[in-house]
């Protein structure tokens, strides 16, 4: 059986949705280079070279909050602050500001119409709308599939006018100031070109973050984001030369494109009016996706969306050209402000969690704790005692060999005493066969449950199956010779117990929450614990996710449990270890994230979503290529399917 991959946006299809939105019908027609660079003359070449690489490195910021965060929400990419009124008033702040790209682009289909072929302008006004409100009714992955398909398209007849026009009037290096704004925001180069960056941060935040959040690593997100940065600034230089070909025609037309394209050749004049089309389209339906993420998934949404439509079509008669020269100066100002937020939170959530130290250290534990691990899936750590040895959990089959090979080695002549289960799961009792065989007079300590789950052939056909999965993908072969003759229980305990080793004890700490068999530990008299998965796992400093299987209550008062003990230091299965420095914060960030995943999925499942729709969100937040290195996502499929029905309201009241 073949396991399954996670397929994520590649990085052609992050460029891609990043020109797709960029590129405009104010840039693609010439417009907005014209009124904030162009018109400045040939010294604003390199406002144009400072605008493009400025935004793809924010870009780049953003993208990577929205990695490092696992978040797509707009107030959380941009506020560097943790907390949510903050997030909602930013994030309906940008929405709105993203609705005038509805009115921006359909007053652009009314102008295109008119110059064309001398309609009504309301007539593209109200074409633009109806297909940008139907394209986003459909999804954000329907609407990246289209702009994939159309974008290739838009970019090459871009560059093919631009260069033909240019090679035609020749480049003019020596172009002077030809209309000087008056506006107070961009009466001077310097102010035109932050503020035709600042403009555009609105479209990339809200954009970028989605994408990026979905991408399928974040090596393909940066790598899209930057292809797509200098794709789109190549393409402004090529439309800014074009420009200066002909300064007086440029300044006085509402889309400059379509007439250099009519001097070129009729046919390119009708292509020229399809990249418009295109341009006005997909920019349109960039936007106004973006807006339309204030409003929940439900029934209601359509009916919203719809009146946000007319109520924008009625806002484009305003007219494109006086949209570009008074309304987005207005809203550049809102992106200064967006502008200094995400980078504040870009060292935040970025910068100070890859300089920290943390990450580099989880791996040194303590003298007391040896870390014999070989493979992937749980730790197994190896505590020797003046009279016995015991060793917590046991990792993954596949690397059952190596395991034992490095216990022995550490341990000599002398001979491994216990193992012990923080609970049943393919990942954390796999090599338990071949301890016995290493080390038949072996005790397997674990809870009541845990024994009897081990005692169900369909458990160990489960553990079986899930262990030759992950030998697929970590050993890169079927592995066909994992046995599960030896995973059973030994010796039975519970809260309070200890399992002496001399010198050390082990005392157990049952904490049901992740599966109704989770035990944790914690060793005297050094007070170091062990934390099972009821906890939570920690991803990076800052970031984790909850694994309830179970019960919430239960992982609840199991956290609650924990943390009564104030241990000196925290072991997270999956992790490493905190810094001690780190234990108060550590608590708050797993109390929170268990609380906000169960919000979450319970308002999915009100909101009428089925068990599907719920999954293929929570694989969209939690599950991205490089956490395949601790689970497959075959597993990830398992747990989050049963996550999400224990948090099925209807399950709920009858329990």
């Amino acid at each position: 059986m073949q396991h399954k991959k996670y397929t994520g946006f590649k990085f052609w299809q992050i460029a891609i949705t990043y020109i797709a939105t960029m590129v405009g019908a104010g840039f693609a027609s010439g417009r907005e280079i014209w009124q904030y660079l162009a018109s400045y003359g040939s010294k604003a070449f390199f406002g144009i070279i400072m605008a493009g690489m400025s935004m793809m490195v924010l870009a780049i910021f953003v993208a990577l909050i929205a990695r490092y965060s696992r978040t797509e929400n707009m107030g959380e990419v941009v506020i560097p602050i943790d907390n949510k009124n903050s997030h909602k008033i930013m994030k309906y702040v940008m929405a709105a500001v993203l609705f005038t790209g509805l009115i921006n682009m359909s007053s652009a289909g009314g102008a295109l119409i008119h110059q064309i072929y001398g309609l009504p302008i309301f007539i593209g006004n109200a074409v633009v709308v109806l297909l940008t409100v139907v394209t986003v009714l459909h999804g954000f992955e329907k609407m990246s599939g289209i702009f994939s398909k159309i974008s290739p398209f838009l970019i090459a007849l871009l560059i093919v006018i631009t260069l033909l026009t240019i090679f035609k009037n020749g480049i003019a290096m020596d172009v002077p100031v030809i209309e000087k704004s008056t506006h107070p925001l961009s009466d001077s180069l310097t102010k035109s070109v932050l503020l035709f960056f600042s403009y555009n941060t609105i479209v990339i935040v809200s954009i970028i973050s989605t994408a990026a959040y979905r991408a399928r690593s974040t090596k393909d997100a940066v790598t899209g984001v930057v292809i797509g940065g200098i794709l789109w600034t190549t393409l402004a230089v090529l439309l800014f030369f074009m420009l200066l070909t002909d300064p007086i025609t440029s300044m006085n037309l509402d889309i400059p494109l379509i007439h250099y394209a009519n001097e070129l050749s009729r046919v390119l004049f009708v292509f020229a009016c399809a990249v418009m089309c295109i341009a006005i389209y997909s920019c349109s339906s960039g936007m106004f996706y973006g807006f339309a993420t204030i409003f929940p998934t439900n029934k209601s949404k359509r009916t919203s969306l719809i009146i946000a439509g007319s109520i924008g079509f009625a806002f484009s008669l305003m007219g494109f050209k006086n949209f570009i020269k008074y309304v987005l100066p207005i809203t550049g100002v809102l992106g200064y402000v967006i502008i200094t937020l995400v980078i504040i939170n870009f060292v935040k959530s970025v910068v100070m969690n890859v300089c920290t130290t943390q990450e580099k250290d989880r791996y040194k534990f303590p003298e007391e704790v040896i870390n014999v691990t070989t493979g992937h899936g749980s730790s197994a750590l190896l505590f020797i005692g003046e009279k016995k040895t015991a060793l917590v959990d046991c990792s993954m089959a596949y690397c059952r060999d190596s395991l034992v090979k490095k216990i022995k080695s550490v341990l000599g002549d002398r001979k491994l005493d216990y193992v012990l289960l923080s609970h049943s799961h393919y990942d954390h009792i796999g090599a338990m066969t071949a301890l016995r065989e290493a080390w038949p007079k072996i005790i397997s300590v674990g809870s009541q449950h845990s024994h009897d789950v081990l005692e169900r052939p369909g458990a160990h056909k489960l553990i079986k199956h899930l262990s030759e999965v992950a030998s697929q993908i970590y050993y890169k072969k079927k592995d066909e010779n994992i046995s599960t003759a030896g995973m059973y229980i030994d010796k039975v305990v519970g809260d309070g117990d200890i399992i002496d080793l001399g010198g050390k004890q082990i005392e157990i700490i049952e904490t049901p929450g992740h599966t109704k068999c989770s035990l944790s530990f914690i060793v005297w008299p050094m007070s170091i614990m062990l934390l099972s998965e009821s906890a939570g796992v920690v991803e990076r400093k800052g970031l984790a996710h909850p694994t309830i299987l179970h019960s919430y209550e239960e992982a609840v008062k199991s956290f609650d449990k924990c943390e009564s003990f104030n241990p000196e230091r925290i072991i997270v299965s999956h992790y490493g270890i905190i810094p001690h420095s780190y234990n108060k914060q550590f608590w708050k960030l797993m109390r929170k994230i268990l609380d906000d995943e169960r919000q979450e999925i319970v308002s999915m499942w009100n909101m009428g979503f089925s068990e599907d729709d719920i999954f293929e969100r929570m694989k969209v937040k939690y599950w991205y290529a490089g956490r395949a290195v601790e689970q497959p996502l075959d597993a990830f499929e398992i747990n989050m399917r049963h996550t999400i029905r224990l948090y099925n309201p209807e399950k709920e009241q009858k329990n």
